[in-house]
């Protein structure tokens, strides 16, 4: 026969659950009043829209707004065709600031804010904006509404994903490449899936708040691209971080574009590729490293790899007379 539990124990048990209880529950409210408090930071901030103050031409594309500033005359430029660039995940044209005059000593030049970043839309209506390819047809619609038939391309980090589908899909409209830093297959989507599905959605939308929604301007997010933060940090607007100053919806499409897929460009593809190609890569890329690079080369028929020393994921930013002095071949052919 079981002895009977002790009151005074079983009291002392209620009254630890109790505690726990109310422990767990301060615990969830005080997450939940963080998570609302940050919320409210975020519309604060996230409240100009697309093309507000933007300081180019805004042009409508299947009926969304995207940003390019035109430097000189895409029609006359001396090499045929106009330089377009194509900026990184999370930031926008403004990470060209340090090489755009000279390569506009050299080159006219269009600088597109991509969908869902710089002073472009960020409608998530639809995932298609956000793949490779459909950004990149996109980009052919805008080079129509130009009037320009075709255009070489630097391309960094996931611009250099979108260049290349451009190069396969249309490639009357692609003279020739350069590829900075450029990750050109897909990372994971069954993994980003899963783990997506591990954090709660406004989790999720505060964590690419906090890393990403000023694009290149926070602290840690330098520290990861860039061997010099400084560096990097002096070629970028900090203002983003005061109320007001970011587009309303940057964080939205900031997580439309991660769950977009982002299927690999197959081996034939890239093989097929007749536009020549170089591949500037920052030896010291802690994202993707040098012998990415070296093997991305080795899979395109027409490329040409040049390490950058001293520099990480961003080398136009920590190493920009640098890149200019490897791009000078490219710039005149």
């Amino acid at each position: 026969m079981k002895s009977p539990i002790d009151p005074a124990r079983l009291r002392k048990i209620k009254l630890l659950g109790y505690l726990l209880g109310a422990i767990l529950a301060a615990i969830v409210l005080t997450i939940s009043f963080t998570m609302v408090g940050i919320e409210r930071r975020m519309d604060a901030m996230e409240s100009r829209q697309p093309g507000e103050g933007a300081p180019g031409r805004i042009i409508t594309v299947n009926g969304e707004p995207l940003h390019v500033r035109v430097l000189g005359d895409p029609l006359k430029d001396a090499t045929g065709a106009p330089l377009l660039l194509l900026h990184g995940f999370a930031r926008s044209g403004t990470e060209f600031g340090k090489i755009e005059a000279a390569l506009a000593e050299q080159r006219s030049i269009l600088i597109l804010d991509r969908f869902g970043a710089g002073y472009s839309s960020r409608s998530t209506d639809s995932p298609d904006p956000y793949t490779p390819a459909g950004e990149a047809r996109m980009i052919a619609a805008l080079l129509d509404q130009l009037g320009v038939p075709a255009v070489d391309i630097i391309g960094a980090a996931e611009g250099g994903a979108v260049a290349l589908r451009l190069a396969v899909d249309a490639p009357a409209r692609v003279r020739r490449l350069a590829l900075i830093d450029a990750r050109v297959d897909d990372p994971g989507p069954d993994f980003i899936g899963w783990l997506r599905g591990l954090i709660p959605f406004g989790a999720r939308r505060i964590l690419l708040w906090n890393d990403f929604a000023g694009g290149l301007s926070d602290q840690a997010a330098l520290e990861r691209l860039c061997t010099d933060a400084s560096a990097c940090a002096a070629g970028l607007d900090p203002a983003w971080r005061a109320p007001g100053t970011v587009i309303s919806g940057t964080t939205d499409a900031l997580a439309a574009a991660i769950a977009a897929p982002h299927p690999a460009l197959r081996a034939d593809e890239l093989k097929a590729l007749k536009a020549p190609i170089v591949i500037l890569w920052g030896e010291r890329d802690g994202l993707l490293s040098a012998a990415y690079g070296q093997r991305l080369a080795a899979t395109l028929p027409n490329a040409e790899f040049k390490p950058i020393a001293g520099a990480g994921h961003v080398p136009h930013l920590e190493q920009p007379a640098a890149v200019i002095e490897a791009l000078k071949p490219f710039l005149a052919r």
